[in-house]
């Protein structure tokens, strides 16, 4: 999967390696026998990658972990249903 755009050359830089790690950690292991298996199989990453996988540039928090911490105007930000934090 890639994206394109006209623009300067590193305007999708992140979204680029974001799918660039999602190729190589999902996509190229799995040999999905249709659209649907395709679709389970990102949804199960992409909650790994958000709610689980420690990054190092996040001073190895999960993203959901910044991103509820950072809160908003209204309030602290609520996890999804059936999320249980281990911070």
């Amino acid at each position: 999967m890639r994206t394109f755009s006209k623009g300067r050359a590193r305007d999708n830089t992140f979204v680029e390696r974001l799918w660039r790690t999602v190729n190589y950690e999902e996509v190229y292991l799995h040999d999905y026998a249709s659209p649907r298996e395709a679709w389970q199989g990102l949804a199960r990453y992409f909650e790994l990658y958000n709610y689980r996988c420690l990054h190092q540039a996040l001073d190895y928090c999960t993203p959901w972990k910044v991103y509820r911490d950072a809160g908003t105007a209204t309030g602290p930000l609520k996890p999804k249903p059936g999320y249980q934090d281990e911070s």
